[in-house]
């Protein structure tokens, strides 16, 4: 089975209030590259992935004061199977 890498990054970045450029500031990484790994068009390292994740928690208590305790890098991105698994491949 093949899996496919998927991001809510730019939904979460929206709803909080962070845009491509401080978000790609932050995490060093010119917006170009950024604006890449936010359509899907570059998978990032799990490193870089728990970086973006901190700097949205960081900017987000910058902005606000608030802390983000409850995201998570899986709810960042996402594992999903390319194809519809049959039923008798579950037990394969």
């Amino acid at each position: 089975m093949e899996y496919e890498v998927k991001n809510e990054l730019k939904k979460y970045r929206t709803k909080l209030g962070i845009s491509q450029i401080e978000l790609a500031t932050e995490v060093n990484l010119k917006t170009s590259y950024y604006s890449k790994i936010e359509t899907g068009k570059i998978i990032p390292s799990i490193k870089l992935g728990l970086m973006i994740r901190d700097a949205i928690k960081k900017l987000y208590k910058q902005k606000t004061g608030k802390e983000l305790s409850k995201l998570s890098v899986d709810r960042l991105f996402l594992l999903e199977p390319k194809d519809e698994v049959e039923p008798g491949e579950i037990t394969k």
